[in-house]
């Protein structure tokens, strides 16, 4: 994937999400502690909306909204909930 601009640092603090677009593509940009991580917003269970889901930036995973999937967001598994 070519590189995008998502928006100043400062607009993405630490422990937070932002879904940006690539063209048709939405992902989500996580700032997991000072590290920045992306995700494309789709589950793979059922191709719903991941990134706008719960996030827990303790444990460093995206919750999905449907069915609860947690996925690691440093390595984009799956992990056992």
């Amino acid at each position: 994937m070519p590189e995008l601009d998502v928006c100043p640092a400062e607009e993405l603090p630490s422990c937070s999400v932002k879904i940006v677009y690539a063209g048709t593509l939405a992902v989500g940009v996580y700032n997991l502690n000072g590290e920045y991580y992306a995700l494309e917003d789709r589950c793979s269970h059922d191709d719903g909306p991941l990134c706008e889901g719960e996030f827990d930036p303790e444990e460093g995973f995206a919750v999905c909204p449907r069915h609860g999937a947690h996925i690691d967001i440093c390595s984009g598994r799956g992990q056992i909930a």
